[in-house]
Parts: C-alpha cells; structure tokens; sequence
C-alpha cells in the first residue's frame, strides 16, 4: 500500500513535471520559452533568494522566539513573504524575460512551470532522496497527499499567474493586488487551521483541494470571458 501511494506521488511531483519540461521543450518548441521562464521565477524567487533569507532567520534567537511565541503572526509573516516573492517575481519575469508574450495561454504555460518547479524541488526529490535513504519503512500511505496536494495547488499556481499577466498586459494594478492578497490568505490560513483542527491532516488537505476547485473556477470564467489571447 505505501508502494502505491508513493508512486502516485511521484507520478505526481517527479514523473509530470519532468514530463512537461521534455515535451514542452522538444514537442512544443512555442510554448518553451514561457514554461522555463515560469520554472526559473520558482527557482530564483523562493529557492534562490526567500528560502535562503528564511533559514538565516532561523538562526537568529531572538526570530526562533517570535515564531514559537506567535504562531499566528508567523503564519501570516510566512504568507505575505511568500506572496511578496513569488507574485512580484511572476511580474518581473513576466516584464524583462516575456517581452512579447503577454496572452492568458502564455500565462497558463508560465503557471505549470512555476508549479513543476515547486512540485519537484519541494516535494518530488525528497520523497526520492527519503525512499533511497529509508527505504519505505520511512514512509507511510500518507505520502500520497503529498502528491494530491501538488496537483491540488496546480490551479492555484496558474490563475495566479493570469492574474499577474493581466497585470503586465492591462495595466490594471488591481489584479497584481489580488494575486498577492489570495496568495497571502491561502499560505497564511495554513498554521492557524492546524491550530484549530490539531493537525488534520485530512481537512487540511481538503482545504487545499477546495481552494484548488476555486481557482479552477477563476481560470474558467475568466477564460470564457477573455479568452487566451
């Protein structure tokens, strides 16, 4: 059982996202200039510049406390900066490396390589690197919502991304805001909601899937009034 609910999961966050890198790249040469600016956002954003900002924090005493003592506020500090990062990095990118690539299809294929690099980097090589280190004694069927929640969060990723495009593309600074606002209240409900549910693991993943549901609905409607061009 835990052998298939670890293949699921890697068939989620390592096999799809691979994938999509060979056959965007090679099979639709069009769409590969936006994927990979999308998957370096990812890379440069939260791998490269908050990640490694964070754990400085962490070495700092007096931060350690405020995270222990303040779980809430740090739930929230957690969800702006990602936020911050992650929306404004979709805008410059979007800005200096899409020049001329400004379409909502241009922002979907931008969403799913922001999300294959999170999928991968995040989620996919650890549960490798803990399969080849522990073998599956280290693991439980409860890796598969590792998997589900990757694909769960795919929608979030891309209707953020519209958002920001339409942004580049409009001029209307309202949609940035609306990218940053969400992504912040979706990051930041996570801490309390584990508070409140003592570590749910099942609510907590059905919060995800239902914010999943939503902004596939966000995607839809705003494709079938917009269109992708």
């Amino acid at each position: 059982m835990t052998l298939l609910c670890l293949l699921i999961s890697l068939l989620l966050t390592c096999i799809l996202p691979i994938w999509l890198m060979f056959y965007l790249t090679f099979k639709k040469k069009e769409y590969r200039k936006v994927f990979w600016v999308g998957f370096a956002t990812f890379l440069i954003f939260q791998i490269f510049i908050r990640i490694p900002l964070l754990n400085v924090l962490s070495n700092n005493l007096n931060f350690v406390l405020f995270t222990q003592n303040n779980l809430r506020l740090y739930s929230l500090f957690l969800g702006v900066t990602a936020a911050l990062f992650e929306e404004v990095g979709r805008f410059i990118m979007m800005k200096i490396a899409l020049k001329n690539q400004h379409t909502t299809k241009d922002a979907i294929l931008f969403g799913i390589g922001h999300w294959s690099c999170e999928a991968l980097l995040l989620v996919g090589i650890s549960y490798v690197l803990q399969a080849l280190l522990y073998g599956l004694e280290g693991l439980n069927p409860l890796v598969i919502l590792g998997g589900l929640e990757r694909l769960f969060v795919l929608p979030v990723h891309v209707a953020a991304s519209i958002m920001v495009m339409h942004f580049v593309r409009e001029k209307q600074v309202q949609y940035l805001f609306m990218a940053i606002i969400i992504h912040t209240i979706i990051d930041a409900s996570l801490i309390p909601l584990q508070l409140l549910f003592a570590n749910n693991i099942i609510i907590l993943e059905g919060y995800i899937f239902i914010v999943g549901l939503l902004t596939l609905y966000y995607i839809y409607s705003y494709i079938n009034k917009k269109g992708l061009s």
